[in-house]
């Protein structure tokens, strides 16, 4: 295989396995970004050269499986379901962290409700005098 187009087969196979190294992970996969992640121009890959009839074929499988995999909401690579996977993580951790601060806020509350109900029993023990006037 041509070293010129081996560069393409690399780029394509990154970009499946969602770790390019050039490109956004999130990006589509078309004939643009497998060119721009292999390091060459956009546009570079095309129709008219006989020697890019495979990648293109290649690319357009690629995109469709990609595209079909992610509109089903299917982990397309192990990359991203590690995101996918770090990225619940957060989102409960951030929900502990909450849950942590209401129950703090309730403890709290409890405190000084049972301290003002001890105050409101202290003042009914209370007996007012009236002093006799002169």
């Amino acid at each position: 295989m041509d070293d010129s187009i081996k560069v393409y087969w690399d780029a394509l196979s990154r970009m499946e396995e969602g770790i390019p190294l050039i490109v956004s992970p999130d990006a589509e996969i078309n004939y643009d970004t497998v060119a721009l992640e292999a390091g060459r121009s956009r546009g570079s890959l095309k129709a008219s050269r006989p020697q890019h009839a495979n990648i293109r074929d290649a690319i357009e499988r690629a995109a469709k499986r990609v595209n079909d995999a992610r509109s089903a909401g299917v982990p397309v690579s192990k990359a991203e379901l590690k995101r996918k996977i770090k990225a619940e993580r957060e989102r409960a951790e951030s929900f502990k962290a909450l849950s942590d601060q209401i129950l703090a806020r309730e403890i709290m509350l409890l405190r000084h409700v049972a301290k003002l109900e001890k105050e409101i029993d202290r003042l009914e023990g209370l007996r007012i005098v009236k002093f006799p006037k002169k």
